[in-house]
């Protein structure tokens, strides 16, 4: 049974795919640029980073929890469908998602 939230968290999902030789390199500019810049905006709630190994490199999946809408809003800008990719970012991938997938939590 789903626990009933009074308030609608949001769960943020992108992902990407890096180059393997990349990976260490990647992992520290999402944290030391991305998600300290995440975590020090007000509604933002907490983060996972996920990896998979495939045929074309790993595979990176960044989920992030705001509070609310107006929270991502403050973090992504106001389409906040579209995918922030610094182009630092971009030359240690193989492929990227442009937009960005927004789930309300409801356990």
């Amino acid at each position: 049974m789903f626990q009933k939230l009074k308030s609608k968290m949001i769960s943020r999902h992108w992902s990407c795919i890096i180059k393997e030789e990349k990976r260490d390199e990647y992992l520290a500019f999402l944290r030391n640029e991305v998600l300290s810049h995440a975590t020090s905006l007000p509604g933002y709630a907490s983060n996972e980073v996920l990896e998979r190994k495939t045929e074309q490199g790993i595979q990176v999946l960044v989920i992030t929890r705001w509070q609310d809408l107006a929270s991502v809003k403050a973090f992504a800008g106001d389409d906040i469908s579209v995918a922030m990719v610094p182009e630092e970012a971009q030359q240690m991938m193989i492929s990227f998602d442009k937009t960005v997938t927004h789930y309300e939590v409801i356990s």
